[in-house]
């Protein structure tokens, strides 16, 4: 008697098992690829906002015939009076305390028109007025420019940062040409974000240094025309100034809000913290301390450890010093546009000069001729240095 045996369905339980743990197997070696695929994507829609702020920078001295100002200061009326209004004479240190200056539109609103943002440029009366004429703009009850100077501008912000819209590390003080930092209050305006910074200088930040100790052994606060990059306050550089050639020396590169400068970060001050659009320049928590970080980097290095000195702590100082150079969220380094216009991928292994014993300053000698390592000639306009490959 012959014995008809039923067709089996569905898969046992072992099976099932492993077809599962087979397709984890198959996730888990693709996943890798997909992220680095997608980081690729990021990494090229960044090179090309750098690409399209360097040909903006290009455009504005094609009109110009010199770079914006890093900071178009707000002047105090000693400066206004003043015979000529010669820049060596806005500082305390030339003629006494007469001439006290704020902040100013930055050299991102300078360049609007040329990123496609002629309405912005018009609606803030970038060149047309002072910051501070904006106050019945941002403040009430129906502010008419509030929404549109809170918009992120796309162009400033690299997509593999994972920044907040609006800064919480710096806010715009309205009836001011201010800025506050690491003090945010109810009463200021948020500032959209940006990712992208100027460089001011290989050595410090000038007039008023970072670290309020602007080259100045005797302590003077004030020296418009100590920078070597270019980008300064109420200073416009030509490409003629730049003798080191347009491809040796930077012009504008990442610095990315969320990059952590301390691994035992407990605060908004830990991270790189990136910088805001707009304006740029005087603190209103501290009137002798112009906080030009928010729009400029100086040449520390490139994805730096907080802990410059080596002696494993994080110091607010270090961290204020860190804050002001260039981070980026892509692996190895950060990409900068240089002078011609060109977009390079600078490693984080870069030769960089950090002694903690020049000067007292963490980062760097007191002294503009200490350009002495590549990046600072990547970020000095007119040391002289004959680069190679970097």
């Amino acid at each position: 008697m012959s014995r008809v045996h039923a067709a089996r369905k569905g898969f046992t339980l072992i099976e099932l098992l492993v077809v599962i743990a087979i397709i984890a197997i198959i996730v888990a070696l693709l996943l890798p690829a997909v992220q680095q695929a997608r980081e690729a994507a990021r990494r090229t829609s960044c090179k090309n906002n750098l690409k399209q702020i360097g040909l903006a920078l290009h455009n504005y001295v094609d009109n110009y015939g010199m770079l914006p100002m890093g900071t178009s200061p707000q002047q105090g009326p000693g400066w206004e009076n003043l015979p000529g209004n010669d820049i060596r004479d806005i500082c305390d240190d030339v003629i006494g305390n007469i001439n006290p200056w704020e902040g100013g539109w930055s050299w991102m609103a300078m360049i609007y028109p040329y990123l496609e943002l002629e309405n912005l440029y018009d609606s803030l009366g970038v060149g047309s007025r002072k910051p501070s004429q904006m106050n019945a703009e941002l403040t009430g009850a129906n502010p008419p420019l509030l929404a549109q100077f809170q918009t992120p501008i796309a162009a400033f912000l690299c997509p593999s940062d994972s920044a907040p819209v609006l800064s919480e590390v710096y806010s715009y003080v309205p009836g001011s040409s201010q800025i506050r930092v690491d003090d945010i209050r109810t009463t200021d305006v948020l500032v959209p974000v940006a990712a992208y910074m100027a460089n001011h200088s290989s050595s410090g930040m000038h007039p008023r240094n970072v670290n309020n100790n602007a080259f100045s052994p005797t302590g003077t606060l004030c020296r418009p025309l100590a920078f070597d990059g270019l980008f300064g306050v109420a200073v416009p550089i030509r490409f003629r100034d730049v003798t080191d050639g347009l491809s040796n020396t930077i012009m504008v590169g990442e610095r990315a809000y969320s990059y952590v400068m301390n691994p035992n970060r407990n605060t908004v001050r830990d991270i790189a913290a990136g910088g805001i659009v707009h304006v740029n320049g005087a603190n209103a928590g501290n009137a002798t301390n112009n906080y030009l970080k928010a729009g400029f980097a100086q040449s520390c290095g490139v994805n730096l450890n907080a802990d410059l000195n080596g002696d494993n702590t994080f110091s607010a100082q270090e961290l204020t010093d860190a804050q002001s150079s260039w981070f980026s969220v892509h692996p190895g380094g950060a990409q900068f546009v240089v002078g011609d216009g060109s977009v390079r991928f600078i490693s984080e292994s870069i030769d960089t000069d950090a002694d903690p014993n020049l000067g007292g300053d963490p980062i760097r000698s007191n002294n503009l001729a200490s350009v002495d390592s590549v990046f600072e000639s990547l970020s000095c306009r007119f040391d002289g240095r004959v680069l190679g490959e970097f």
